[in-house]
C-alpha cells in the first residue's frame, strides 16, 4: 500500500522545471556569444540569465538576455531586453560591466571593465541601436521596415577610475594632458603620454593603463 501512496503523491506534485545548464555557451541575438551571468538591476532585483559577452563591448542602449538557453538546433528565439541604464552591474565569467556616467540628467551606459588594478579602465563601444517598439521598462525588438539607413557611430567612450573616486570620461581632444595629469604619480609614464610619444597615444590607452597598474603592483 505504501508504494502506491508514494506513487500517487508523486503524480500530484506540480511539474518541476528542468535544471538550467549553466555551462552552455551559444550564439544568439546580434550573432553574439551568450554565457551564464548575473545582472544586478537598479531596482534591487538580481537576474541570473545568459548574457552576451564580447572582447570589447559595453551597452549604451539595451542588454539582451535569455533566462534559459535555447534549443541546440534551430534559430535562437528573440531575447528579453533590459534598458542598459536600468542595470547597476553585470558579470559573466571573468568579465564585469558597470553603469558609468549616471546622473540625474544622463542615464549612463553599461561599460565593460578592460583593466583592473589601481586604476580601472572601462569602455562603451559605440554600436547601432536595435529597432525597438518601445524603450520603457520592457523594450521589445521589432523588424526593420524599408531599406536600412547607414548609421554614423560616435567614437567609443573610455572611463578611468581610481578606488573611491568618480569615473573620469577620457576626452579625445584633451587626451595627452588629461591622462598625463591622471597618472601624475608615475612621472616617466606621464611624461611619455604628455609628449605624445609613439605607443602612448589615445589608441594605446589600454596598454598605458596596464603599464601603470603593473608599476603600482611592483611597489
Amino acid at each position: 500500500m505504501l508504494p502506491t501512496l508514494t506513487l500517487l503523491a508523486a503524480l500530484l506534485l506540480p511539474p518541476q522545471d528542468a535544471p538550467i545548464d549553466t555551462t552552455r555557451q551559444f550564439r544568439g541575438y546580434g550573432d553574439l556569444s551568450y554565457v551564464w551571468g548575473t545582472l544586478a538591476l537598479r531596482n534591487g532585483k538580481v537576474l541570473r540569465a545568459f548574457v552576451p559577452t564580447a572582447t570589447l563591448r559595453g551597452y549604451s542602449m539595451v542588454v539582451p538576455y535569455y533566462p534559459q538557453a535555447p534549443a541546440p538546433t534551430g534559430k535562437p528565439p528573440r531575447p528579453k531586453l533590459v534598458a542598459a541604464p536600468n542595470v547597476r552591474w553585470m558579470r559573466a565569467g571573468s568579465q564585469y560591466w558597470e553603469v558609468l556616467g549616471h546622473t540625474r540628467a544622463e542615464p549612463g551606459s553599461l561599460a565593460l571593465r578592460r583593466q583592473a588594478g589601481s586604476v580601472e579602465l572601462f569602455t562603451v563601444k559605440a554600436t547601432a541601436p536595435p529597432i525597438l517598439t518601445a524603450l520603457g521598462p520592457n523594450p521589445v525588438l521589432s523588424s526593420p521596415v524599408g531599406t536600412p539607413q547607414r548609421v554614423e557611430l560616435p567614437p567609443d567612450d573610455w572611463y578611468l577610475r581610481r578606488a573611491a573616486e568618480p569615473p573620469v570620461l577620457v576626452e579625445i581632444g584633451n587626451f595627452a594632458s588629461q591622462v598625463a595629469a591622471f597618472l601624475h604619480d608615475a612621472p616617466e609614464l606621464a611624461r611619455k603620454v604628455a609628449a605624445g610619444q609613439p605607443g602612448y597615444r589615445y589608441e594605446d590607452l589600454e596598454s598605458i593603463i596596464q603599464q601603470y597598474n603593473n608599476q603600482r603592483a611592483r611597489r
